[in-house]
């Protein structure tokens, strides 16, 4: 195993975006594709998301997926249809009453958090995970524009990176992800307008 592998059993840094709506005009986003169509996602279309993974619906991932549908208070997700052909997903975490541990960083109900966004590897490199993003973006300046909106990106995915810098998004601070042989257990974020908050991660619910 070479050095860099094994240094992900114990550390990843994740790069946060943030931004509220009075920056929502300033965000660029390519024009959408005339064959591509959104759709919420709920029990009559689920089915949807396990074409999406090219898994079936009972893999333990999309099992977890499944269940966000009890708890539509805080769970929004969107279908990314491409000629009708579902190819692609994205979710919102809406914490309602109290803070949210969400993948090792903690979410207010103040903010929400993008998470979640998928296309399948045969449409990759067409825009759609920007498109997505922008559908996205518009139900949150129309349904709940009173909340920050979160993004956190590994800081080795140089391709979300590049699409959330394209559309004008600024990183806000770095979290820093400690981990036993893979397993979190330690999550530090730094941002240079916050005091360092770190959070104990291990035997956390899984949302």
């Amino acid at each position: 195993m070479d050095f860099h592998k094994l240094s992900k059993l114990f550390y990843k840094k994740r790069l946060i975006f943030a931004t509220s709506a009075r920056y929502f005009n300033n965000l660029n986003f390519v024009e959408k594709k005339d064959n591509l169509s959104f759709e919420l996602i709920s029990s009559n279309n689920f089915h949807k998301i396990a074409s999406i993974y090219e898994s079936s619906e009972n893999d333990p991932k999309l099992k977890i997926l499944k269940n966000r549908l009890n708890r539509p208070d805080i769970w929004k997700g969107v279908i990314a249809n491409l000629d009708k052909k579902p190819v692609g997903c994205h979710w919102i975490l809406l914490p309602s009453k109290e803070k949210i541990l969400y993948d090792s960083f903690e979410i207010s109900n103040k903010a929400a958090l993008f998470c979640g966004v998928f296309v399948n590897p045969n449409y990759r490199g067409k825009r759609i995970y920007n498109s997505m993003q922008q559908f996205a973006y518009n139900m949150w300046i129309t349904d709940f524009p009173d909340r920050n909106i979160i993004t956190i990106v590994e800081n080795e995915n140089k391709s979300s990176l590049k699409s959330n810098f394209r559309i004008g998004l600024e990183v806000t601070g770095v979290n820093h992800l400690f981990k036993f042989f893979g397993k979190n257990f330690l999550s530090v974020y730094y941002s240079p307008n916050h005091k360092i908050q770190v959070w104990y991660v291990l035997s956390k619910k899984k949302w």
